[in-house]
């Protein structure tokens, strides 16, 4: 798959979910995708939040569901080394990195367990 996103909106959202999450803490930020529609969400004990990431132009085909877990803090720290729209490229897996890049700088992310709960609570946000 790829997706474009602005560097700005995705390291906003990904800023805030760091933010309710402890350094010592292991809790990714997900990214979910069904029909080319791409939401985010972290779940903390009892505190859930999710957003819809505004992408542009999916590739065909794109009606796909998949998901990954990252940690929000690799996605915010990339956020910041981009200038302009981002492109993230990956497998239809939740087990294979994600990679971002501009026309400068690509930056490689590895994804961390994630647990069904959490796909289930994202996949809510954008049925």
């Amino acid at each position: 798959y790829i997706y474009k996103f602005d560097h700005k909106e995705l390291g906003k959202i990904a800023k805030e979910y760091g933010k309710v999450v402890r350094a010592d803490d292991k809790k990714p930020m997900l990214f979910y995708n069904n029909d080319g529609k791409i939401a985010t969400g972290i779940q903390v004990a009892n505190y859930r939040t999710s957003d819809v990431v505004e992408s542009a132009s999916p590739e065909a085909g794109m009606d796909r569901e998949w998901y990954v877990g990252v940690n929000p803090k690799f996605i915010s720290d990339a956020c910041n080394v981009f200038d302009g729209e981002v492109m993230a490229r990956g497998k239809y897996s939740h087990k294979n990195p994600i990679m971002f890049m501009d026309d400068t700088y690509e930056v490689l992310i590895l994804p961390v367990n994630i647990t069904e709960d959490a796909v289930d609570f994202v996949r809510k946000q954008v049925a």
